[in-house]
């Protein structure tokens, strides 16, 4: 919903293909150098906490869009910032599902994650135009921030058994430990072509 709101904001302020074309470039870039090193910090943090701690600053992000104007430059900043958040939060959601439910039931439960993916992606595109007619630009805005703030209430009421151990365990991981990992992941892509290709 949100991003075919701010496509259309682009598109209509620029007449550009090519500034949309750097929306999605901006919406990518995070994945390109965050993605590889994500899952250390939530080995680190806790799936739970991560996602609940990136759905609400997902939710403040999404408000940022409200005070901009014409300019798309703006527009691009806080997409930036909004995908950096979405780096933990895709990583954490992948790693809950084989805690929250059975083993036996991990094939139909994947294949409802996705059935639920696309089916949000398609409502959103399909619901964007209407919404912004009838109640004007702002209002998916909103309504996204609120539906953030309802994500991370519904994974803080998921049972702590839905997470892996590690992120109900309570010890404390030394910030040593951390860098050690964070170091390790680096390495691994740099010495093997493969991966770094």
């Amino acid at each position: 919903l949100l991003n075919f709101v701010l496509i259309l904001k682009i598109f209509e302020n620029t007449h550009s293909t090519g500034a949309v074309s750097i929306f999605w470039f901006f919406w990518a870039l995070p994945a390109i150098f965050l993605g590889p090193f994500s899952g250390t910090l939530i080995d680190f943090l806790g799936t739970r906490r991560i996602l609940i701690l990136t759905n609400l600053f997902q939710a403040v992000v999404v408000l940022f869009y409200l005070p901009v104007g014409n300019s798309v430059w703006p527009i691009y900043s806080v997409l930036l910032l909004y995908s950096l958040l979405n780096q933990f939060y895709l990583p954490a959601e992948a790693a809950t599902l084989p805690g929250a439910v059975a083993k036996r039931l991990l094939p139909a439960a994947n294949s409802l994650f996705l059935f639920t993916t696309y089916a949000a992606l398609i409502l959103g595109y399909g619901l964007a135009g209407p919404l912004i007619k009838l109640i004007g630009h702002q209002f998916p805005f909103i309504l996204g921030s609120v539906m953030l703030i309802l994500a991370a209430v519904a994974v803080w009421l998921l049972p702590i058994q839905a997470f892996s151990k590690t992120a109900h365990q309570k010890h404390i991981a030394s910030i040593p430990k951390f860098l050690k990992k964070l170091n390790e992941g680096y390495q691994f892509i740099r010495t093997n072509p493969n991966v770094l290709s």
